[in-house]
């Protein structure tokens, strides 16, 4: 489906940015279907995940960024200031019409926006850095994600992380932390909350 849309205007640390969402009323028709929007939501990771590249921008300085489990992309919108290209990517399709909308807004022309399941990444993708916010939320899908940052890692590819600081997924955090060459915790307002992200860059 098509969900009509509406403007949120962020605060990041330097600057506001305007971003298109899923109409709330259309999300929340979708929770009444027994299905989980994930994507459709402002995530304070990738809030988080975003003031990191503008403080940062040498590490997404690089051919080809790939987002993963992108959601409306803001991170990947971000990253298209300082990359030749970037994939942004969601697994479910519903996404793909908000980020393009996004990528539209702010005149990304090097931005592809695409569906794509981290588990069957296409051979041809060869990224010098990925993004990940606030992906380690379901325990179940641990072992398959991290299997996919090793592999990456493992071809020489650069991995930002971004993470609220879970109880449950410390397990998943405490598996990469031999990888991890730098590490910075954001606090990021949203919603009338402060939210404690921490970024994790990772690099074999």
């Amino acid at each position: 489906m098509l969900f009509p849309l509406t403007y949120q205007t962020i605060p990041l640390q330097q600057e506001d940015i305007t971003v298109y969402l899923p109409e709330p009323t259309a999300v929340h028709a979708c929770l009444q279907e027994q299905q989980n929007p994930y994507w459709a939501r402002l995530w304070p990771a990738s809030i988080g995940l975003s003031n990191f590249i503008v403080q940062h921008p040498a590490w997404v300085q690089v051919p080809l960024v790939l987002e993963l489990a992108a959601g409306i992309g803001l991170p990947s919108i971000i990253a298209a200031r300082f990359a030749q290209q970037v994939i942004c990517t969601d697994i479910e399709p519903n996404a793909i019409p908000v980020m393009k909308a996004n990528k539209k807004l702010h005149q990304c022309t090097n931005v592809t926006c695409t569906v794509a399941d981290w588990l069957q990444l296409p051979t041809s993708w060869h990224p010098q850095t990925i993004l990940l916010s606030d992906v380690n939320y379901e325990p179940t899908a641990f072992a398959g994600l991290l299997q996919v940052v090793q592999q990456q890692l493992a071809a020489g590819a650069c991995i930002m992380l971004a993470t609220p600081q879970r109880l449950m997924a410390k397990p998943f955090i405490e598996a990469l932390l031999p990888f991890t060459i730098e590490q910075h915790e954001e606090t990021v307002p949203l919603d009338g909350s402060l939210h404690f992200i921490s970024i994790l860059v990772l690099k074999q």
